[in-house]
């Protein structure tokens, strides 16, 4: 499975200014555009709790998935289902909101068992964390919008040793730039 993550960050480093900022109140329309159409291209996307709470909705077009540790909170609040390792994933329904607890390789192996060949990491600190730690991420995009805040949150809340290459610069316009590079151990 091809897994990806996927994020707007400022110029100065930073994804947010604090865990309640909602990135598409800072980002370009054009990183907004290019958002939908890679997550929907992948077809299934993950969130942190605090993510999805920013958006308290499952993203038309894509199956939703929020890595939590308290599902039955999210499936109370909002009917969700929760993915299990234990339990056969039932037909997934992109309007049904999913959660899990499961480590990166599990999740990525009951997606696989439903025919899924991309998943899209989106967010936030945590989770970005947790799939670059385990090693499953193969590609990272990383838009860059002329913002400067100063401080906020970072990509990652924790210090990581990955070796990343340039493959590809995309012009989404004059000012907003997406960076595609491949994770991986000897890359560079």
């Amino acid at each position: 499975m091809n897994v990806f993550v996927i994020a707007a960050q400022t110029v100065d480093g930073f994804i947010a200014k604090d865990e309640n900022h909602l990135s598409t109140k800072w980002t370009s329309p054009e990183d907004a555009k290019w958002f939908n159409q890679r997550t929907k291209q992948a077809g299934v996307i993950v969130m942190g709790s605090k993510t999805f709470a920013t958006i308290n909705r499952v993203l038309p077009g894509r199956v939703t998935i929020v890595y939590t540790r308290h599902p039955a909170k999210l499936i109370k609040e909002h009917t969700a289902v929760e993915i299990k390792l234990e339990e056969l994933l039932p037909q997934i329904d992109p309007k049904t909101l999913y959660v899990t607890k499961l480590e990166p390789e599990e999740l990525i192996k009951a997606l696989e068992e439903q025919n899924y060949f991309e998943l899209a990491v989106c967010g936030g600190t945590n989770l970005y964390t947790h799939f670059l730690k385990s090693g499953v991420v193969s590609t990272l995009y990383l838009t860059i919008e002329p913002v400067f805040f100063g401080k906020g949150l970072s990509l990652c809340n924790e210090a990581l040793d990955l070796q990343i290459s340039l493959t590809k610069i995309t012009d989404l316009s004059h000012q907003t730039k997406v960076l595609e590079y491949t994770v991986g151990k000897n890359v560079i």
